[in-house]
């Protein structure tokens, strides 16, 4: 049983699940469902929990930021094959997470240094965080994805 994970997806018939705590270890497992069964989607290369997570619409890709542990790292899926990109710049546990299009990412709040009420934007696999602008009217943490 995977606690503590993260996930996307936009209808009953695609989910995807990932990351998370497994019997008191960290995991990186990643699962899609199919409005059938549950399958493997890959492994996000680092283990964690609490992290911002989501996915596009068919949970064909999916992007990590932040956590418990590793709250600097994160990971892009692309269908089966999670790839770790550039760290964030400001460490995020429990962060808001939001995918938008192209491996595009935007990640908000969370636990830093304190609440944070600034966001990040990832453009794209392989590129590099950059901060957002603006701040969310109330510094928070313990958010999950959103519709996209």
């Amino acid at each position: 049983t995977i606690r503590y994970g993260n996930g996307g997806g936009k209808t009953s018939e695609d989910q995807i699940g990932f990351c998370g705590n497994d019997s008191g270890s960290l995991t990186g497992a990643s699962y899609r469902w199919d409005n059938v069964s549950w399958t493997s989607s890959g492994t996000v290369p680092y283990g964690n929990r609490n992290i911002g997570g989501d996915s596009n619409e068919d949970c064909s890709k999916a992007l990590t930021a932040g956590g418990y542990t590793n709250d600097s790292y994160s990971a892009t899926l692309d269908d089966t094959t999670w790839t770790q990109e550039n760290d964030i710049s400001t460490d995020r546990n429990f962060p808001s997470a939001m995918y938008l299009a192209d491996d595009s990412l935007w990640c908000w709040g969370g636990l830093g240094t304190s609440w944070e009420d600034s966001g990040e934007f990832l453009d794209g696999s392989g590129g590099t965080w950059a901060s957002a602008s603006g701040t969310l009217n109330t510094a928070q943490g313990y958010g999950q994805g959103c519709a996209s």
